[in-house]
């Protein structure tokens, strides 16, 4: 995510995605998450998916913008910007995810906006 070190990131994809769907890929991480130890590992961040309606809720990575650069930031339009300034408890993150929705390109949406 652009920083010094490499951050562990554990995720529950297993049963979505296959290991070459992931490896050597550019991929929206959030990382204003607490970090929370899973399977005696720390995770400290989130790799951002989202199932698309009327595709039979196929999980796909959220794609970087085209461009971007590890670390940049994502922003979404109309909502407040800048540096996350607490970090979010993973079970609040729920809600927020819930928002989110991805056409068949897997072009990620907030709320209703259009994709």
């Amino acid at each position: 995510v652009g920083e010094e070190k490499p951050r562990e990131i554990c995720s529950g994809l297993r049963a979505h995605l296959k290991a070459e769907d992931l490896l050597n890929k550019n991929v929206v991480v959030m990382c204003n998450l607490k970090p929370v130890k899973m399977r005696g590992i720390v995770s400290s961040g989130m790799v951002m998916c989202s199932t698309g309606a009327g595709d039979n809720g196929t999980t796909r990575l959220c794609k970087c913008p085209e461009g971007a650069k590890a670390g940049d930031a994502i922003i979404v339009e109309k909502y407040e910007t800048g540096a996350p300034k607490v970090q979010v408890p993973v079970k609040k993150v729920a809600d927020l995810l819930a928002e989110f929705r991805s056409d068949e390109a897997g072009v990620v949406c907030w709320k209703d906006s259009k994709c």
